[in-house]
């Protein structure tokens, strides 16, 4: 079961990023919608991205790009989310 992950972010990680397949039986189990959800970094800005459900893939996608934007991700960076 995944409730908090790491990913590693590329270049063409930019404008949405794959959730690991654990997420899909976590959203599931919990009911989490399928819709929006809200980033929030250590510093206390957030972002709202879109939870995107392709083929049984789950990614954040609209708002994804602003979060690697703002915070200027450079390619092959690593992200935790708890």
């Amino acid at each position: 079961m995944v409730y908090g992950f790491a990913a590693h972010v590329w270049k063409s990680d930019k404008k949405s990023l794959k959730l690991p397949a654990g997420y899909g039986e976590w959203i599931k189990k919990f009911g989490y919608p399928e819709k929006n959800a809200i980033i929030r970094t250590l510093d206390g800005r957030t972002f709202q991205v879109k939870v995107f459900n392709l083929a049984g893939d789950y990614f954040f996608y609209n708002g994804w790009f602003d979060v690697v934007t703002s915070l200027k991700l450079p390619d092959d960076s690593w992200v935790t989310f708890l």
